[in-house]
């Protein structure tokens, strides 16, 4: 049988991590804003939030992190999703299109009726019973 101890010198000693809220703003990209908004929000919540508020300690310039987005614009993701779409039906369009015989004496002469180069066709099979036939 064993006995468990506490030590409460060992649970003194490690130190508690603060997790930080940090909360971002990521302003959308433009070219034609000229306008510095990070500075700009800052700014206001440095007026807007004293340090000596309680509210001040949530919202000050080391809880609130300005940054540019680095994503792609709407018009972007649209116009690749209806790429990826449009690749897609391509694709099945020239499955369908395809021929599918490629004998080199044409369909007259393929012995799977002009259905050679279609999946899963099973050109020989010999099929052995050990019980014998019939049963």
């Amino acid at each position: 049988m064993k006995n468990l101890y506490f030590n409460p010198i060992q649970e003194l000693l490690k130190k508690k991590q603060k997790k930080e809220n940090i909360t971002w703003f990521y302003p959308p990209f433009n070219k034609s804003v000229s306008t510095n908004l990070g500075s700009k929000l800052l700014n206001l919540v440095d007026k807007h939030f004293p340090k000596a508020t309680i509210l001040g300690k949530i919202f000050n310039k080391n809880t609130i992190k300005v940054s540019y987005s680095c994503l792609p614009n709407m018009e972007k993701i649209i116009s690749s999703h209806n790429k990826k779409i449009l690749r897609e039906h391509q694709v099945n369009t020239l499955r369908t299109n395809a021929p599918n015989c490629n004998c080199r004496k044409g369909v007259q002469s393929c012995p799977l009726r002009g259905e050679c180069l279609s999946k899963s066709i099973i050109y020989r099979a010999e099929v052995i019973s050990k019980t014998g036939p019939g049963n």
